[in-house]
């Protein structure tokens, strides 16, 4: 899933101008009461043009992820799981970024670089959902599929997830 959030559309390729212009019109209504309310992909949207906005009116991502400030409540309830699995979709036409399925999202500023989980601040140095603790304990495990969003085989359940989930 967008751990850390989307921002792009479905199917639309780089520098498209009609999507373009459609990201900025989502940019304009996804942090809406409204939107927010009644859209639950608004509450994915993250746009790293304005981190600062997507902070202050995200009602949903933000604060699970800690983003605005520490709730040592989401993080004790994470750290109950005896495996946490991300898996990611590396052709992902859904998830853009990609890397958001593993904590990851696009730098401040641009939408181009991505940074890891393990470049964020909040989520990492400062261990906020305790995500850092439970990689140490080999407890947080990172999955790649080389395939569109939910694409996932028969195979890579068996060999791979629920190995993970009789743990």
């Amino acid at each position: 899933g967008p751990q850390a959030g989307v921002f792009g559309l479905p199917d639309c390729p780089p520098l498209d101008t009609v999507c373009e212009k459609v990201k900025i019109l989502l940019d304009f209504g996804a942090y809406t009461p409204l939107v927010q309310g009644i859209v639950a992909q608004a509450q994915y949207w993250r746009d790293p043009f304005n981190d600062a906005l997507f902070r202050r009116k995200s009602r949903f991502l933000a604060g699970m992820n800690q983003l605005n400030q520490f709730n040592p409540i989401y993080r004790s309830n994470l750290m109950k799981t005896s495996n946490v699995t991300l898996v990611r979709f590396t052709q992902d036409s859904t998830v853009i970024p990609y890397a958001s399925e593993w904590f990851g999202f696009f730098k401040i500023g641009q939408d181009k670089e991505v940074y890891t989980l393990q470049e964020s601040y909040e989520l990492w140095d400062e261990d906020r959902l305790g995500l850092k603790e439970m990689w140490n304990q080999n407890r947080l495990h990172f999955l790649s599929i080389y395939d569109d969003h939910l694409k996932i085989p028969n195979e890579f359940w068996e060999k791979k997830v629920y190995p993970r989930l009789r743990n």
